[in-house]
């Protein structure tokens, strides 16, 4: 397995996301509801889910937050339980 550099998605055309930061083998959102919260989620391959959100914000049909949010519903995105930290 290869680490990857930690990076960063902000300043996104979108109403429901705030930032999304992939680092490691972990993928990290703030909804702009919320921008204090960082969820963290598992994912398969973090390489495919970068190139995929690459490709989400280039294209301009695209929506950053029904992507994320059709990750988080189909398990793609698996949430990491962080409350005991």
């Amino acid at each position: 397995m290869t680490i990857m550099a930690t990076k960063v998605f902000e300043n996104l055309d979108s109403s429901a996301v705030f930032r999304i930061k992939v680092e490691d083998s972990s993928v990290f959102v703030t909804f702009n509801g919320n921008i204090d919260k960082e969820y963290q989620y598992t994912t398969e391959s973090v390489e495919n889910f970068t190139k995929s959100v690459e490709n989400s914000i280039k294209d301009p049909e695209s929506s950053i937050g029904r992507y994320i949010n059709a990750q988080i519903r189909s398990e793609s995105l698996k949430l990491v339980d962080n409350t005991n930290k």
